[in-house]
């Protein structure tokens, strides 16, 4: 894998395949992760894709590899990766064009840099953004309480082997059912394991605005998706089984975004890519076949 830092707006970045960062002959595709993890959760994702298309991972600022800033609005994750696009992406990818891939925040961030670089990205696809539900919507849900929970386990100070045994025993409560959940029972081990390893890279105040319902100040979805004019794929997981992006969004998507196609996976959770691989891959892949040649 190749890695550069930015030397002048720095995020974390690296390809799948170092041989990649010189070909120009494929479509690269940037992947933006969710808040609390980083770019290698889209690694099995990636890995099918890669005989047709080049990869690029990101980790946002307090994420994984790259640093920690004051302040973690969904607008400030913007504005870093905006920065970093407009400075620093042709010089260190030889490009000018590129696809993003975003799952929840790396989706709204996606939307963002695609209303606002009109010119540079070809295409967006958006895996299960929250928007709304993530914003004033979120105090008194079971996100609320999540994340609450999640940042509490970020800000030990703790081996990351202890961090996975201390997850293991995690709950939140779900207000809306009475319910408390166990993280053990939401997933498994190895999936636990890998959330510890993100964890332990993770600024514990990127979840504060989330908690306090404040992430989406200064984010203004009704601004940006009329200035959407690529293809748009839209990766929907059930609500009902706590997927994130509401029906009502959707719709505003589709009445707003010219060239927007939806895809519905029932009784899936959040993360998508993961739990539901296979389908993800097929649907993803059939989209980017869709889209003109590079060069055209």
């Amino acid at each position: 894998m190749t890695v550069f830092p930015s030397s002048k707006h720095a995020l974390h970045a690296e390809f799948l395949v170092q041989q990649d960062q010189q070909d120009a002959s494929r479509p690269l595709i940037v992947f933006l992760h969710g808040v609390t993890r980083c770019w290698q959760t889209f690694i099995p994702l990636m890995n099918c894709l890669s005989p047709r298309y080049i990869s690029l991972g990101i980790d946002f600022p307090g994420h994984g590899s790259s640093p920690r800033q004051e302040q973690y609005l969904v607008q400030d994750h913007v504005t870093a990766l905006l920065r970093w696009l407009n400075y620093d992406f042709k010089t260190l990818t030889n490009r000018n064009k590129l696809i993003i891939y975003g799952h929840s925040l790396g989706g709204m961030v996606a939307t963002a840099v695609a209303a606002e670089l009109p010119e540079m990205v070809e295409a967006i696809i958006l895996e299960d953004p929250p928007f709304e539900a993530m914003g004033q919507q979120i105090k008194g849900t079971g996100w609320q309480k999540y994340f609450a929970k999640v940042r509490q386990y970020a800000s030990l100070e703790c081996s990351e082997q202890k961090l996975y045994e201390e997850l293991k025993k995690m709950t939140w409560e779900n207000p809306a059912t009475n319910q408390t959940l166990e993280l053990a029972k939401e997933r498994d081990d190895v999936s636990i394991r890998f959330m510890a390893r993100c964890l332990d890279q993770l600024d514990p105040n990127t979840m504060e605005p989330i908690i306090s319902g404040d992430w989406l100040n200064g984010f203004a979805l009704a601004q940006l998706l009329p200035k959407i004019k690529c293809p748009t794929l839209l990766l929907q997981a059930d609500p009902n089984a706590e997927g994130t992006l509401s029906n009502q969004d959707v719709h505003q998507m589709q009445s707003s975004i010219e060239h927007v196609v939806v895809k519905q996976f029932p009784q899936a959770g959040h993360l998508l890519h993961q739990s539901r691989l296979t389908e993800i891959t097929q649907t993803v892949s059939l989209f980017l076949e869709s889209l003109p040649p590079v060069g055209s």
